[in-house]
């Protein structure tokens, strides 16, 4: 039996009688969030949401900073001990937990627009680390959506 199709199945008799189960791989998934621009702040490790202008307080990790002159920005939260860092040359998919070891991580705000091909890697105060991608403004509505997922 090729594996493609051992791996499609729950379990397999061997023709030594034996019963092996397969279990699939468990991965982090994915999440989507929309945050107000200068008007909300994440706390990734709880997925909770914090409104106020220029949020950034000690439950929080990031927020999103107005940029009148591109699209906006993302400034960690000082108050948190949040770290972040720009990944350049990789996807949000592609990007995994052996990656980190690469990064210099700041708790500068980081002044470059945000975009569907920009990746950002967060460590919170519980030494947790997520990565940030696939945003998209809505300027209409100053928003940004995003996808996080912690890495494992």
């Amino acid at each position: 039996m090729n594996l493609l199709k051992l791996l499609k199945k729950k379990a397999v008799l061997l023709a030594s009688g034996s019963l092996i189960l397969i279990c699939p791989l468990l991965h982090a998934q994915a999440s989507s969030v929309t945050l107000k621009i200068q008007n909300e702040a994440i706390d990734l490790d709880t997925g909770s949401i914090v409104s106020g202008l220029l949020v950034s307080d000690s439950n929080t990790d990031f927020s999103i900073a107005y940029n009148s002159d591109r699209t906006p920005g993302i400034t960690p939260s000082n108050d948190n001990q949040a770290e972040i860092s720009l990944v350049s040359q990789i996807s949000f998919s592609d990007f995994s937990a052996q990656d980190i070891a690469n990064l210099t991580l700041s708790t500068a705000f980081q002044d470059q627009g945000l975009d569907n091909n920009s990746v950002v890697i967060l460590r919170t105060k519980l030494n947790q680390y997520f990565k940030l991608g696939n945003f998209s403004v809505d300027n209409a509505n100053s928003t940004v959506t995003f996808d996080y997922e912690k890495l494992q």
